[in-house]
């Protein structure tokens, strides 16, 4: 009884853990190409669909800077959670230069993507906020907002 129990659980255990390994590899695939090699077609071959607007966004901002490949960022994997309630979705946490990031990672069709939906939606709020400011011009938050004074005709 005990060997048949354990020829069931083998099975599952080795699907669960090469589960995780995938979707770790998927992730530092991305993380990868996207950060360090900025190779931006590969980086979408690991990113689903909604994520490729961001991608060609980074790399169109790229392009404007002419030491961007010369710059090697610090990338440093941390830990892959897998969501326990849905084992579709995990989360890889890493270090980008010191600060603390995670990648929303998403399984499609059988394979793991990376999910960039969520650094999207923060993107269009904040530009959103950008909009719906009333004070024109720029200004630092010391120096408040910019009045504007009619000249003098003389």
């Amino acid at each position: 009884m005990k060997k048949h129990l354990l020829l069931l659980i083998l099975p599952l255990c080795l699907c669960a853990c090469s589960g995780k390994q995938q979707a770790e590899k998927t992730g530092r695939a991305f993380l990868k190409a996207y950060y360090t090699d900025l190779d931006f077609a590969k980086a979408k071959q690991y990113a689903t669909p909604v994520s490729h607007a961001l991608i060609d966004e980074r790399a169109e901002n790229l392009s404007l800077n002419p030491y961007a490949k010369q710059e090697a960022p610090e990338l440093a994997i941390k830990e892959l959670r897998i969501d326990k309630d849905n084992k579709h979705q995990a989360t890889l946490s890493y270090t980008l230069n010191r600060a603390q990031k995670t990648l929303d990672l998403r399984k499609i069709e059988g394979k793991w993507r990376a999910d960039l939906e969520k650094e999207a939606k923060l993107r269009e709020e904040g530009m959103q906020s950008l909009e719906d400011q009333t004070h024109g011009g720029f200004a630092s938050a010391a120096s408040g907002p910019i009045k504007y004074h009619k000249r003098r005709v003389r």
